[in-house]
């Protein structure tokens, strides 16, 4: 009876191990399954949103064009600003860069003063303002002293310097800029710039070289 009797205790203990084997390892096998079909179901909506994405980027194009552009921001030098507004407020325009709009005119004195007419004997009493002569020619050309023309005459000389000439002297006008901190000498020439002065002056060509 003993031998039997062991012999199904051994059995029946095998057939119990066999059936807790079975379920750990039916439980193991059901959590990866489902753990696989999320990373799957999750693969699968990840592509399905970057489709949706790429259609509604076909759709309207100029939306991501301009969520992608970044904003331009335009810096501005505070002297540069305070500058135009008082070449705006002033009138005092410089159309040397060729813009059609006025450029800010550097200034190193007082920002609100204008060009003053004043006597000779006044002329470099301020040994801090730089002197400098202008030409006054018959055709009404204003140029310096390499004969180039004043481009700024309303913000240097201003606008009616060459009104003045007999009024303290007959050649000769006497300008304070406390802008600029410049004293101007405007002389009358007897000369044509158009015709006495330009023809005469030599050209560079392109290349650096002066043509006479």
């Amino acid at each position: 009876m003993k031998p039997i009797f062991a012999i199904l205790s051994f059995l029946g203990g095998a057939a119990v191990g066999s059936a807790v084997t079975f379920f750990l390892l039916k439980d193991k096998m059901e959590k990866q399954y489902e753990q696989e079909t999320k990373e799957t179901r999750d693969a699968l909506q990840k592509k399905v949103e970057e489709l949706n994405s790429m259609i509604d980027g076909l759709k309207n194009p100029d939306k991501n064009k301009k969520e992608e552009e970044p904003k331009k921001v335009k810096v501005v030098n505070s002297f540069q600003q305070k500058a135009a507004d008082i070449s705006k407020e002033e009138g005092y325009y410089n159309y040397s860069s060729g813009d059609p709009g006025p450029e800010p005119v550097p200034y190193f004195g007082d920002p609100k003063a204008k060009p003053v007419i004043i006597p000779p004997e006044e002329f470099g009493d301020d040994e801090d303002y730089e002197k400098i002569t202008f030409f006054y020619y018959t055709d009404g050309a204003i140029c310096d002293e390499n004969d180039e023309p004043v481009e700024d005459i309303a913000g240097s000389i201003g606008e009616d310097a060459k009104n003045h000439f007999g009024e303290y002297e007959d050649d000769a006008v006497y300008i304070r800029n406390d802008r600029l901190k410049i004293y101007y000498e405007l002389l009358m020439s007897l000369k044509s710039y158009s015709e006495d002065v330009l023809p005469n002056k030599p050209f560079l060509h392109p290349s650096g070289d002066v043509l006479d």
